[in-house]
């Protein structure tokens, strides 16, 4: 899941949020730095070198030694917040650090995380940095988060934003083992882990009217940061978007597991099936309705056509959910939506849930005034001939 920011275009002509100038003393929050440079151990890890890990380990080398100006640099956090350094193998380097003393709970900020943000997040401190375990949930590694737990990581830890490892699993794994941490109680653990989610209020990042789980991991806006989860060697924008539901499809899964209302409406009007419609997620769409998902749920919010689904969507068609006269018992169904911005796939999904073709909306117009294209129109009207 990539990091969450405000766009200037939501703050509008002339009311660019100021931006703060930073303190004077700022760099009294700075870690204790033993170097500017890399230390032998850094360099090691850096090179992808294992070996030479190894032996530097067992020879004395210290593994919680810091360096960098700030001190956010070392060897747990190099592992893990590597840059695309080629770390030949990370799971057998944690191991390799952790056995020889690595403190699983050393707390770094990631890169261009201090200091105010012109968009008015807040600034990573020392005290409330990242960790081992917050990063390694982010980027779904089981064989990572295992060994840290077992070394005293503390899945309670909450960052700058507020967020903790959990808020950051979406591999189900991962999931299950930073949630058996939290709450060792099988009979309770679900209604707590969720409880727990819904806790998490990111109101700096202005999305506190979809602020629940499900909505948050249909958005892509799961605890305000998000370091960038290792995407594929080859990512390219093509490849990239299955990747990112595949990790969005684990997220909904688990969170439909644990207790999370399918049906559920937040006070921005949006639904689950509306979003995952919207981004054209059609797998987690398929989730939905299989875990009782209401397949005609209407709402009144406006939805653009966004990249992932047809452009061509007419004017008229997209502001017709905010015209006056729309309510929940008369608005937009997901299949006049999937009607509207031409998405044959979509609308055969929905069918396929038995959708209702003969509802119509507040202004009497039915799914077919909202078709725009000859491939939706073909299912539209099968067996109504």
């Amino acid at each position: 899941m990539a990091a969450l920011t405000l766009s200037a275009a939501s703050c509008g002509p002339g009311l660019m949020p100021e931006v703060p100038q930073r303190h004077p003393d700022y760099k009294a929050d700075w870690f204790p730095t033993q170097s500017e440079d890399r230390l032998p151990l850094d360099v090691a890890i850096y090179s992808g070198r294992l070996d030479d890990v190894r032996a530097l380990l067992e020879a004395g080398a210290n593994p919680n030694a810091r360096w960098g100006m700030s001190g956010d640099r070392f060897p747990l956090q190099e592992v893990l917040d590597s840059g695309g350094y080629q770390v030949t193998d990370p799971a057998e380097t944690v191991r390799l650090l952790l056995k020889h003393g690595a403190d699983p709970n050393a707390k770094w900020c990631p890169y261009e995380s201090r200091g105010p943000s012109e968009w008015g997040s807040p600034s990573c401190t020392s005290a409330k940095g990242m960790t081992a375990l917050m990063f390694a949930s982010t980027a779904g590694r089981a064989d990572i988060v295992e060994p840290l737990l077992q070394a005293g990581a503390d899945a309670h830890a909450k960052n700058w934003v507020g967020a903790s490892a959990l808020d950051y699993a979406y591999d189900e794994i991962v999931f299950e083992l930073i949630s058996r941490s939290l709450f060792p109680d099988l009979a309770t653990r679900d209604r707590k882990a969720l409880e727990w989610l819904n806790a998490y209020q990111a109101e700096w990042i202005n999305i506190a009217p979809d602020s629940t789980p499900l909505m948050r991991a249909l958005l892509h806006a799961d605890a305000g940061f998000v370091p960038p989860p290792p995407p594929p060697l080859n990512a390219t924008a093509a490849n990239y978007k299955p990747y990112r539901d595949d990790r969005t499809l684990g997220r909904v899964r688990t969170l439909l597991r644990i207790g999370a209302n399918p049906n559920e409406r937040t006070d921005g009007d949006r639904t689950p099936l509306s979003l995952a419609l919207q981004n054209r997620a059609l797998r987690t769409a398929r989730v939905l309705l299989q875990s009782g998902a209401d397949v005609n749920q209407r709402w009144c919010k406006r939805f653009l056509a966004t990249w992932a689904v047809h452009q061509s969507i007419p004017n008229h068609l997209a502001e017709r959910g905010q015209a006056p006269g729309c309510n929940h018992d008369n608005g937009i169904t997901p299949l006049m939506w999937t009607a509207a911005v031409g998405d044959r796939e979509a609308v055969q999904l929905l069918l396929e849930f038995n959708a209702d073709r003969s509802l119509s909306d507040w202004a009497d117009r039915s799914v077919l005034d909202y078709a725009t294209t000859r491939e939706v129109w073909e299912p539209l009207t099968e067996k109504q001939q």
